[in-house]
């Protein structure tokens, strides 16, 4: 048997790990499961758990306000380079002020529109095409539910902010509704 028939002594394609290989053509590579990496998936598991609890907890109690007070970015009224797209520019902004939105009841017509907008979302598979909808629905909810206008929602100067709040004003229209004398049918 020469030094070439044997299993053995042959190299991996470069960048391949040796332990990984085939041990014949008839076997697979054998990949051991560590249990540090087991217990890591669990443990991050369990912590997105707890974030996706904790955070439904906040829309929950956020959704029993009227309203709501978002952080907006001022102005400058000059350009800078967008460090994506330099040959764009975007709108400089130095500090932010607080505005006060009250939430609005959204008509079965809009709701349709962004439950068709979420549709597209949920099937796209383009990341680009995703974070697009993504913004776009959220930027048609904050107008629908709080008459925020695009330019304003353009200046949000946090988007977990506007998230929670978008997030909890459709939380009320699906699971909390609400009887005022303007709305005796309970829904909001």
């Amino acid at each position: 048997m020469s030094v070439d028939d044997n299993d053995s002594n042959k190299q991996p394609p470069s960048g391949e790990d040796p332990t990984l290989q085939p041990k014949d053509a008839t076997s697979s590579p054998e990949v051991p499961a560590s249990s540090s990496e087991s217990d890591f998936a669990k443990e991050f598991d369990k912590m997105l758990q707890k974030y996706g609890e904790d955070y439904m907890r906040r829309v929950v109690e956020n959704a029993k306000k009227d309203t709501y007070s978002i952080t907006l970015m001022i102005p400058t009224g000059k350009k800078v380079p967008d460090p994506l797209e330099p040959e764009k520019e975007l709108d400089e902004y130095n500090g932010t002020e607080t505005k006060k939105y009250k939430r609005r009841p959204i008509s079965a017509k809009d709701y349709h529109r962004a439950e068709k907008l979420r549709a597209q979302f949920q099937n796209e598979k383009d990341p680009d095409k995703v974070a697009d909808n993504q913004a776009r629905i959220y930027q048609f909810l904050a107008f629908c539910y709080l008459g925020m206008a695009p330019a304003e929602f353009n200046r949000v100067a946090d988007w977990t902010e506007i998230k929670l709040v978008v997030d909890s004003c459709n939380h009320k229209t699906l699971y909390q509704p609400t009887t005022t004398s303007n709305n005796p049918s309970g829904i909001s």
